[in-house]
């Protein structure tokens, strides 16, 4: 990583977080370059100037020439400068999206834009400041000796002993066979507490999940059915991103996906609590209940399922029917809420006939197959329009139009984006 110092005290920003920021940067000369590419050039230009300043410190302390070095140094500044320029635009781009996330989203976003530019304006303030003919003074290779030792890395120290660098190959873990809580729809406590309607940190009912919930009027239904076909089911154990999150990457497991899910329920007025047991996948028509899992899982060797899922840390046992796994028994969080049900099954004619139902968003719709997409890119309708494109998204960025990518705060990818649906049109 790479650390900035602004004192004495050595106060230090993350300045490898400046690419981290950036989304899709722009190419070299045939395609896209992937924002681990510009981040990688400026951090090597960096590391070639450094080397450069000690080779000319040393020369110039022997009373030897230095300019080759220092016409290396102008080359590499040169580079910087253009990289400089992109990550700039991209922290502008990044700036507007973090001020509908929230303000201390948008401070730190500021604090590392800024820091950024303080170490770099400082550097290339100091290569500009050089000579162009004539001795170059000493102090000025040490000022630029000492402002690259706080911007660069140090070298890490090795460590003693080695560690893990694969999977561990943890034993499977069973579901458990705690005593069971029964849920309130099937016969357990059905007495509504304020802790079924309060606003917990992992499901908050804060404005963006109240503004949500209101979109969706306050339907149980809607809301069942928004998150079950907008968040993607990811599979992993416990909960690792809350409600909020969740929403954001539209994704999350069972237990991600139930907080969202609480909260948003929650938000419309309806108590609702955390079911936590062992399920066994259900097959739809003809189909077998380890084909539905095929599909779930994208993989087709029943072995290799269990294997995945040991991997990801979910309690799972195999069912054994006919000589070989014919499902898998796994521990699953889902959720439980008192619904209006008497009338339409849960769309709000009126209040009647509330009841406790069970509730589960992960599992998702009938039907579910898995696909092959095809790689759009290697479609020559597709790939012979790349190079088009990236020249209209560079040659057009400064055109001051109002129209231009940049303008309309666009990445490369969101250009190439709307460029590739309006093709699809033509074509259609």
């Amino acid at each position: 990583m790479w650390r900035l110092c602004h004192n004495g005290k050595g106060v230090r920003l993350i300045l490898l977080s400046m690419a981290m920021a950036a989304c899709c940067l722009i190419v070299s000369q045939a395609a896209w370059a992937d924002v681990a590419d510009q981040e990688k050039d400026l951090q090597t230009s960096l590391k070639q100037s450094g080397k450069q300043v000690s080779l000319a410190a040393r020369k110039l302390e022997a009373g030897l020439d230095a300019s080759p070095e220092i016409a290396r140094l102008r080359t590499l500044a040169e580079n910087i400068r253009v990289t400089h320029m992109l990550l700039e635009e991209r922290f502008r781009l990044r700036e507007e999206k973090a001020r509908s996330v929230g303000a201390e989203i948008l401070s730190r976003q500021k604090a590392m834009a800024e820091g950024y530019k303080a170490a770099l304006t400082k550097y290339l303030s100091l290569i500009d400041s050089l000579p162009a003919t004539g001795p170059i003074p000493q102090s000025a290779i040490r000022n630029l000796q000492s402002l690259l030792e706080k911007i660069l890395p140090r070298k890490k120290r090795p460590l003693i002993g080695s560690l893990p660098y694969k999977h561990l190959n943890l034993p499977a873990i069973e579901p458990t066979a705690a005593p069971a809580i029964t849920p309130a729809y099937q016969g357990g406590n059905k007495t509504v507490s304020p802790d079924d309607t309060r606003s917990t940190p992992e499901a908050p009912i804060s404005k963006e999940i109240a503004s949500l919930a209101q979109s969706l009027n306050w339907q149980p239904v809607a809301i069942y059915e928004y998150v079950k076909n907008n968040i993607a089911t990811e599979w992993y154990w416990g909960c690792m991103k809350g409600a909020e999150e969740t929403l954001h990457q539209k994704s999350g497991n069972d237990c991600d996906q139930a907080t969202l899910f609480a909260a948003l329920l929650r938000a419309s007025g309806f108590p609702t609590r955390y079911v936590r047991g062992s399920i066994e996948f259900i097959a739809s028509g003809k189909e077998k209940p380890i084909d539905r899992i095929r599909d779930l899982f994208g993989i087709d060797d029943p072995a290799n399922i269990a294997r995945f899922l040991q991997k990801a840390g979910i309690p799972f046992k195999p069912v054994i029917a006919g000589g070989g796994i014919a499902n898998f028994r796994i521990e699953h969080l889902w959720v439980e809420s008192q619904i209006p049900y008497a009338n339409y099954r849960g769309a709000i004619i009126d209040d009647r006939g509330k009841t406790w139902l069970g509730l589960d968003t992960s599992i998702k719709v009938k039907g579910y197959q898995q696909n092959q997409p095809r790689d759009i890119y290697e479609l020559s309708a597709v790939s012979g329009q790349l190079a088009q494109v990236r020249d209209q998204y560079l040659g057009i960025a400064s055109s001051g139009t109002g129209s231009t990518p940049f303008e309309l705060n666009q990445t490369p990818l969101e250009y190439f984006k709307t460029q590739l649906s309006a093709l699809s049109r033509t074509r259609s």
